[in-house]
């Protein structure tokens, strides 16, 4: 089993004694790669939990790079485990993945239904009128949220927007009309939204929330204003992920991601990928395939060797008895630049990895003609008027896509790789 550590030390500790104590599941060697930064965890590992293998490479070799590292620290054995180092498994949670892979050798992954950490409540807002900023920018904002806290406690970081917000920018998300958040359980059911509107202008908002659906309307001016919602909201499971698939433009996407688990996904069915925050994997698998693509260090590994397995017939089944909670920390609200960066570089390069040169290049033209958009929207607009350009989203993308042109030819290399392997033409 393996564990990849990155700046989360308390996490860490908690997921791997998580995984130390469960009884139920069966006996397994448990080995943390330390990528670091700062102090190495292993001195504390060592300390407190003394089962636990360590394996420090000296540097961070990314979620693909660190697994890879603790794969090979395990040697030969028949399955290997994988868990986020910020996921916290329930006691038994491998013992229907082995039995799936036991069941059908043509299974190359089982995966576990993956939770966020927790209950949350449900809560709707509604706001009139909306506005178009023009100028390139079409979007019809209403308000801003900027933050939010439950219980006097911040908790924007955990909060999940479902429906209605627009990307996130530096002093909060935009939303329109009507939005959907789920705000992390608190004991006394009080969620606090701190909200703006557009400058110079009045928005009527309504919140909805707690266990009789209760309502408070205010009208936001310019800057932020508090609003709660009282009463003791009823909790829900919220899904993280319950598989992986692909669309049709190579972006991956977590299966049920933000639903509200009501039973929809408790059937054990066959996935397009898997997700690696938490997954047994088959020993078989990897020795046909090969292990993660190392270049691309973080986000879209997971689904890339998903891709890989399945273009030689390899298959991969959820197995929902089996349980996993996710601490959700990546915020909507405050996205790093650095992890849309990857993911966008790593999109296309999986997609030329996979689909080819001719559905990369469509990407990239697609991909400049929105950038593009944003420049219109972000920067030209603004610079019309009193109001200070934006920058950051043209930037980033104008970076992943730099990256993405610099790593093509290893990704075409790949391509041509995996051709071969499976006996057919690149």
């Amino acid at each position: 089993m393996v564990v990849v550590h990155y700046g989360t030390d308390d996490l860490t500790m908690r997921s791997l004694r998580a995984l130390v104590e469960d009884d139920v599941s069966p006996p397994t060697t448990i080995v943390v790669v330390d990528n670091g930064p700062g102090e190495p965890l292993g001195p504390r590992v060592r300390r407190e939990l003394p089962t636990v293998e360590v394996v420090s490479p000296g540097r961070n070799l990314g979620f693909a790079g660190g697994c890879n590292a603790g794969i090979r620290h395990l040697g030969p054995v028949d399955h290997i485990a994988l868990v986020n180092s910020d996921a916290v498994v329930r006691p038994g949670w491998l013992v229907p993945l082995l039995a799936a892979l036991d069941a059908d050798p043509g299974v190359g992954a089982a995966c576990p239904k993956i939770l966020f950490e927790g209950g949350f409540h449900e809560v709707d807002l509604d706001a009139a009128p909306t506005w178009v900023p023009g100028r390139g920018d079409h979007r019809p904002l209403a308000w801003r949220l900027a933050g939010v806290r439950a219980d006097d406690c911040d908790v924007t970081d955990r909060c999940l927007l479902v429906e209605g917000f627009w990307e996130p920018e530096v002093d909060g998300v935009w939303a329109g009309a009507h939005a959907s958040v789920l705000v992390p359980e608190s004991e006394h059911g009080r969620v606090a939204f701190r909200v703006g509107a557009p400058p110079g202008r009045a928005v009527q908002l309504v919140v909805r929330g707690g266990a009789d659906r209760q309502e408070a309307s205010v009208v936001v001016g310019e800057g932020t204003i508090d609003v709660s919602v009282s009463g003791q909201a009823p909790s829900v499971s919220v899904i993280n992920n319950v598989g992986n698939e692909r669309q049709a433009d190579g972006y991956g996407i977590d299966r049920g991601y933000q639903e509200v688990d009501r039973g929809q996904h408790d059937e054990a069915v066959d996935v397009p990928a898997w997700c690696g925050g938490a997954v047994l994997l088959r020993r078989h698998y990897l020795d046909d395939v090969g292990l993660f693509d190392e270049r691309l260090f973080l986000y879209y590994e997971d689904l890339e060797l998903s891709l890989r397995g399945a273009a030689v017939g390899w298959r991969y089944q959820l197995c929902p008895t089996s349980v996993v909670e996710h601490r959700h920390g990546a915020s909507s609200l405050g996205a790093s630049r650095r992890a849309e960066r990857l993911k966008e570089r790593n999109r296309l390069l999986v997609l030329l990895r996979h689909d080819g040169p001719r559905a990369f290049a469509q990407q990239l033209v697609r991909f400049m003609l929105i950038t593009a958009s944003y420049v219109r929207r972000d920067m030209v607009a603004p610079a019309l008027t009193p109001t200070r350009p934006r920058t950051h989203i043209v930037r980033t993308r104008l970076a992943a896509l730099a990256s993405a042109l610099r790593w093509a030819p290893a990704m075409l290399a790949g391509r041509r790789a995996d051709g071969r392997r499976s006996g057919c033409g690149a």
